[in-house]
């Protein structure tokens, strides 16, 4: 049975009116209702000002509000294996399957994978450099393409942990059909029960797909979010993509809305980039009541690594590093208990009606 927290996200929405409103908090509010798991890494907040990214407008920084942004540095992975960097991590996990054993240990009990693949036209010239000029959907029978990679790095690494029937499901985005509105389920007569049913699926599809654009993560949060409502499960959304989002705002939106469901974010980077906005993503969105999104750059990791087989155990980690701490926070916060209206559906159709 899952332990249940005393925080409330009435109380977080309250802040943020109050916030709005002009109003301030009392530094000792937020320890108090926050769960003995986020109390005992709280720190004192950092007088360093924020980026424009990170301001809450009201002189509060995120780090008074949400003391438990900073559980990323406090990564249970690395205490697992007693070691304090990310260097001495690769130095010890040196397989897919022994990163598997250590997240265990770590505290990651179970987990459901959706993938989402850009389909968008930049995939097309965004291998220039990265994918030797091919188009990063290229799909070949001796040479895995960059999705392929991604695909079954972490679906390996992850495959011992699936949940219920072991679904995996994959959806696509940004293809001429759904744009940046909506998204199309690969397989959709039914789930994949399979990694290689999976990459089946995505070399089966893809080239009937027509890329276009633009760029938007929103749908595809949401769709994750619903899948959250209706199993109560943990997920894993691991949205691999070549670029830039093209509808910030709303990207922004969708992930601080998928905070109040038992979900983790991982944007994997494929091709060239450039990489600025997962980055600001990645470290300074405010007004989250914990550290639901990740982004690595698959490249630049190939890039440094010895051989196939060490690149495929560093992206795996560099992925994965907080996801058992992101698992643990959201039992602490009973979100999997928890029974969320299902507001996805109609923030969906509130974005195609009126674009933010």
């Amino acid at each position: 049975m899952v332990r249940q927290c005393p925080f409330s996200f009435i109380f977080f929405l309250q802040q943020q009116q109050h916030l709005q409103q002009g109003g301030t908090l009392k530094k000792q509010q937020a320890p108090q209702i926050l769960p003995a798991f986020v109390n005992r890494h709280h720190r004192a907040p950092s007088n360093s000002s924020l980026g424009s990214a990170g301001r809450s407008g009201s002189g509060v920084s995120s780090s008074d509000v949400y003391p438990y942004r900073h559980l990323r540095k406090q990564s249970s992975l690395l205490s697992v294996l007693g070691v304090t960097s990310m260097q001495e991590i690769l130095l010890t996990i040196t397989s897919l399957d022994s990163l598997s054993e250590a997240m265990r240990k770590a505290g990651l009990e179970t987990t459901n994978l959706i993938f989402g693949i850009d389909y968008t036209a930049s995939n097309k010239y965004q291998g220039e450099e990265s994918f030797g000029g091919r188009s990063l959907h290229t799909i070949h029978q001796h040479v895995k393409n960059p999705y392929q990679q991604v695909i079954t790095v972490l679906g390996r690494t992850l495959a011992q942990f699936a949940g219920g029937q072991g679904k995996i499901e994959i959806y696509g985005f940004g293809d001429a059909k759904t744009g940046d509105w909506s998204t199309f389920n690969l397989k959709p007569n039914g789930d994949c029960r399979s990694l290689d049913e999976v990459l089946d699926v995505y070399n089966t599809v893809t080239p009937t797909v027509a890329l276009s654009g633009p760029t938007n993560f929103a749908p595809l949060i949401y769709q994750a979010m619903e899948i959250c409502q209706k199993s109560r499960d943990y997920h894993i959304l691991v949205i691999i993509a070549d670029g830039q989002v093209t509808n910030e705002r709303a990207t922004r939106r969708a992930i601080v809305q998928a905070c109040q469901h038992p979900l983790s974010i991982i944007v994997v980077g494929v091709g060239d980039g450039p990489w600025d906005m997962m980055r600001i993503f990645d470290e300074s969105l405010p007004k989250r009541p914990w550290d639901n999104f990740h982004f690595v750059e698959f490249h630049e990791i190939m890039k440094k690594s010895s051989s196939v087989e060490d690149g495929d155990v560093k992206l795996a980690v560099q992925s994965l590093l907080e996801i058992p701490d992101q698992y643990r926070c959201i039992c602490e916060l009973g979100l999997l208990d928890r029974s969320i209206p299902p507001r996805g559906s109609e923030i969906r159709r509130e974005m195609m009606h009126n674009p933010l």
